[in-house]
């Protein structure tokens, strides 16, 4: 590339071709627009209330055979959460996976998982 001296400058100038300039202030804007929403929802935090039925009574134990349904709901800003799923987890394991994961539920639009 030559930079050329126009009559009245003291400099060269320097241009970037159009496009790719226009296009870069695009992409940056793309990715600002798509980069905010998932900030926005990283520094959501959520409530979630477990309960514990059997026999459609909430209870604290069973015994043992007892037949029950793990509910949870979730919510944020007062808002049930209605995109997401629950892990229902065996709480006394240190990590949520293999025979400790009893099951995983979608939220429904209420915002309420039951297993």
């Amino acid at each position: 590339m030559r930079d050329r001296i126009e009559d009245g400058q003291t400099e060269p100038e320097v241009r970037l071709a159009g496009n790719r300039c226009r296009g870069g202030r695009f992409v940056a804007l793309l990715l600002f627009w798509l980069g905010v929403p998932v900030l926005v929802a990283a520094q959501a935090s959520t409530i979630t209330t477990l309960s514990l039925t059997a026999n459609g009574v909430d209870v604290s134990s069973v015994d043992a055979g007892a037949a029950i349904t793990l509910t949870a709901e979730v919510a944020t800003g007062g808002k049930p959460v209605m995109l997401g799923q629950v892990n229902f987890c065996d709480a006394t394991a240190k990590l949520c996976s293999d025979i400790h994961l009893l099951g995983t539920v979608q939220l429904n639009s209420a915002g309420t998982a039951a297993l």
